[in-house]
């Protein structure tokens, strides 16, 4: 089963780069799993630095889930 953390996993792989992540599908995948930054990326639209605030959020939320 895939957890929470596969998104990024997957980004480590090369599989998204952080120019790729500006469409909002990509950026959807990569927040798979935490509701709130994902309807947070479509309420702000897609930008380079919300993408880089948006995947630290994730680590972050994934850190904490993992304790």
């Amino acid at each position: 089963m895939m957890g929470p953390e596969w998104p990024y996993r997957e980004f480590q792989r090369g599989k998204f780069s952080e120019c790729q992540l500006l469409g909002r599908r990509a950026l959807t995948r990569v927040v798979a799993g935490a509701k709130n930054f994902r309807s947070a990326a479509f309420d702000f639209g897609v930008s380079e630095c919300q993408c880089k605030w948006v995947r630290n959020d994730f680590l972050m939320k994934s850190a904490r889930a993992s304790r």
